[in-house]
C-alpha cells in the first residue's frame, strides 16, 4: 500500500536502484562491465548498483514483468520486488519466533512490531537492496534457531547453507553475520566432527546455487582476483566520480573524531541520529518522526541489548549456573551470547566505516540484525513473565501480545497522520499579512556595528551605504529582532547603482552564530527596487544585514515589517 502512495523521490538512491532493475527488465540478465557501461546510471561518487550484490534488482526486474504499472508508472513497478522481500522477511520472523518460543502470541506480535517499525515500512515501499539484506540475515538467524531446537542434521545444515549462500547476493552489510553463522554451526556440531565432511558435501553445492554463483560469475568476467567486483568498481569510480560536486569526503577521522568521540561524547549527535534512522528518520533524513515512535522502539532496542549484556555477564562471571541460567534466559545462554555478538559486531563495523571510510549516518545499515534484537526482547519478556507471573493460569503471553500490537498500531497510525501524510501531502494553509510598520531610519538606533562599509543618514531619512570591502555587513541591535517577531514580511525600498544581492542572517543563539542555513536573501537590479522577504527563522537573537556583495553604493530608503499569520484551513 505504501509503495503506491510514496512519491517518486521518496527513497534514497532510487534512480540508480531503478536503473539496474530496468536493465534486468530489458535484458533479463545482469550487466557486464565495462561493455554495458553506457547503459547504466552513475552517482556523483562514480558508483553504480551494477557492482553490488544483485538479488534485489533481479527480483524487482523480473517481478516488474507481472506489474500492471509498467507502462504508465514504472517506478511503482520496481517497488514490487522490495515489497515481496519485505513480506518474506516478516514470514521468516514469524517462523523464527514460533520455533524459538513455541508461542503464537510472540510470533505474531514480533512480526507485527517489525512490520510497523517506520524504517522497515519505508524500506518496504521503494526499490532498494536493504530489504533483501534484512531478509537474508533473518534467514541465517532462523537457521540458527532451527539448529538450536532440532540439532545439527542434514536438514538444518541444508537450510543454513542455502541461507548463507543467499546472503552473498543481497547486501554487503548482511555479510557480517556469516562468520557467526559458521562458528555457531561448528560449535553445535562439535560432537559430530567425524561426519563434518558429509555436511560439507551438502553445504557447498547449496551455497553455490543460492548465491555463490555470483562470485563465480564475477571471477569469469573480471578475473579470479576480482570476485566481488571491487577492482572494476574502483575503475568506474575513477572515471565517473564528480570531484567538484562531492569535495574531498572522508570519514569522521578527518574531523579528529574516533570511537571515543562518537560513542562516548556523542560527537555531532552520532548516537541520536543513528538510533533515529534505525527506527525511522525517513526520506533522505528529511522526515523525522515524533518522540513517541522513538521512545517505543528505542525502549525495545534498549531492553534487548541490556538483557543480553546482563545474561552474558552472568554467564561469564559464573554467578548463576545450569538450570538457573536457563530459567533466566529462556533460551540457551550460548545462543544469547551469539546473538549479542552478532549485534555488537554489526554496530562496531557501522561505526568503523563512518570513522575511516565515509560518513554514512544511516542506522538502517544495522537493520540486518533486527531479528536478533527481536528475539532478545522476547527472551527478556518471557523471563520477566516467568518470574512475575509464575503459576498464573491466565494467558499472559496472549494478553501481552495484544497490548504490544495495539500500542504498535496506534503509534504507526500516529506517525502516518502526524508526520508522513503532512510531509508528502501537506494541508492547505491560509496566509494573512498584517499592516506594515515603517522603521525609523532617521537615526542609527537599529545599527550596533558596521564592518567593511560606511553608513550615513541623508536629509530625507535614508541610509546611504558605501561599501569599501568584499564583504560589507552591519549587525543590528536586539531591538531589530523585537520588530521582526516570529513570522513577518520585510519590505525594503532601495536604490542601487548596479545589480546586487542583499542577505539577512538571523542568529538563533546556537553555536554556529550567523550561518548560511539561517539566512534570507534576494537579488535587486540597478535603479529603484522594492524587495519583499518573508522571515520565519526563530528564535531571533541577533540580525546581520549584508546589503551588497563587494564594493558599491546603494541607498536604503525605507524598511517596513508586517506580521504574518499562518493558519491551517482544516
Amino acid at each position: 500500500m505504501t509503495a503506491s502512495i510514496l512519491p517518486t523521490g521518496a527513497g534514497p538512491d532510487y534512480p540508480v536502484s531503478n536503473d539496474i532493475s530496468r536493465f534486468v527488465y530489458d535484458h533479463l540478465s545482469l550487466p557486464v562491465l565495462p561493455e554495458d557501461e553506457e547503459d547504466l546510471m552513475f552517482t556523483p561518487g562514480g558508483t553504480t548498483r551494477a557492482t553490488r550484490p544483485p538479488a534485489s534488482y533481479l527480483i524487482s526486474g523480473f517481478i516488474a514483468h507481472l506489474s500492471p504499472y509498467m507502462d504508465s508508472s514504472s517506478f511503482h513497478a520496481w517497488r514490487h520486488g522490495t515489497g515481496l522481500t519485505s513480506a518474506l522477511t516478516l514470514l521468516v520472523v514469524f517462523i523464527t519466533l514460533y520455533a524459538c518460543f513455541q508461542s503464537l502470541a510472540y510470533a505474531l506480535s514480533g512480526a507485527v512490531l517489525l512490520g510497523l517499525m517506520p524504517q522497515f515500512t519505508f524500506i518496504a515501499s521503494y526499490n532498494n537492496d536493504d530489504s533483501a539484506g534484512i531478509l537474508s540475515a533473518s534467514l541465517v538467524v532462523m537457521s540458527m534457531v532451527f539448529i538450536l531446537r532440532q540439532g545439527v542434521s542434514t536438514k538444518t545444515i541444508a537450510i543454513m547453507a542455502a541461507s548463507c549462500g543467499f546472503v552473498l547476493v543481497t547486501k554487503f552489510t548482511a555479510w557480517l553475520i556469516l562468520p557467526f553463522a559458521f562458528v555457531y554451526t561448528l560449535w553445535q556440531a562439535r560432537d559430530q566432527y567425524r561426519i563434518w565432511w558429509k555436511y560439507l558435501l551438502i553445504a557447498l553445492p547449496l551455497i553455490v546455487v543460492s548465491g555463490g554463483w555470483w562470485v563465480l560469475l564475477n571471477m569469469i568476467h573480471y578475473g579470479w582476483d576480482d570476485p566481488l567486483q571491487f577492482g572494476i568498481g574502483q575503475d568506474l569510480i575513477e572515471s565517473h566520480r564528480d570531484n567538484a560536486q562531492l569535495g574531498l569526503g572522508g570519514g569522521y577521522i578527518t574531523q579528529g573524531a574516533s570511537y571515543y568521540e562518537l560513542l562516548i561524547e556523542n560527537y555531532k549527535s552520532f548516537i541520536n541520529i543513528s538510533l533515529m534512522s534505525f527506527i525511522g528518520y525517513l526520506d533522505w533524513q528529511r522526515l523525522p518522526l515524533g518522540v513517541v515512535q522513538y521512545v517505543f522502539y528505542g525502549s525495545i532496542v534498549v531492553i534487548a541489548v541490556v538483557y543480553a549484556a546482563v545474561i552474558l555477564l552472568i554467564t561469564v562471571g559464573g554467578r548463576l549456573a545450569g538450570t538457573k541460567i536457563r530459567a533466566l534466559t529462556q533460551v540457551n545462554p550460548g545462543f544469547v551470547s551469539f546473538l549479542f555478538a552478532i549485534i555488537t559486531f554489526q554496530i562496531f563495523m557501522y561505526v568503523r566505516f563512518n570513522i575511516y571510510h565515509d560518513i554514512q549516518l544511516q542506522g538502517k545499515y544495522v537493520l540486518p540484525v533486527v531479528l536478533p534484537l527481536v528475539i532478545l526482547f522476547f527472551c527478556a519478556v518471557k523471563s520477566i513473565r516467568s518470574f512475575a507471573f509464575q503459576g498464573s493460569k491466565r494467558n499472559v503471553a496472549g494478553i501481552f501480545g495484544i497490548i504490544l500490537v495495539s500500542i504498535a498500531v496506534l503509534i504507526h497510525i500516529d506517525a502516518y497522520r502526524s508526520y508522513i501524510i503532512p510531509f508528502y501531502n501537506p494541508p492547505a494553509y491560509e496566509l494573512k499579512v498584517g499592516i506594515f510598520q515603517q522603521m525609523d531610519l532617521d537615526t542609527d538606533r537599529y545599527v550596533k556595528k558596521i564592518k567593511g562599509m560606511g553608513l550615513s543618514i541623508t536629509a530625507d531619512g535614508s541610509w546611504l551605504i558605501e561599501s569599501n570591502s568584499a564583504d560589507p555587513r552591519m549587525v543590528m541591535t536586539p531591538e531589530f529582532c523585537d520588530v521582526l517577531g516570529d513570522y513577518s514580511l520585510i519590505r525594503i525600498e532601495l536604490a542601487s547603482a548596479e545589480d546586487g544581492l542583499l542577505q539577512i542572517f538571523i542568529d538563533t543563539g546556537g553555536a554556529d552564530g550567523f550561518n548560511i542555513k539561517q539566512s534570507l536573501y534576494t537579488k535587486y537590479s540597478q535603479g529603484d527596487n522594492t524587495l519583499m522577504i518573508a522571515s520565519g527563522i526563530k528564535p531571533c537573537k541577533r540580525v546581520r544585514i549584508d546589503p551588497v556583495v563587494g564594493t558599491g553604493n546603494l541607498t536604503i530608503r525605507s524598511i517596513s515589517v508586517a506580521p504574518l499569520s499562518i493558519r491551517s484551513l482544516w
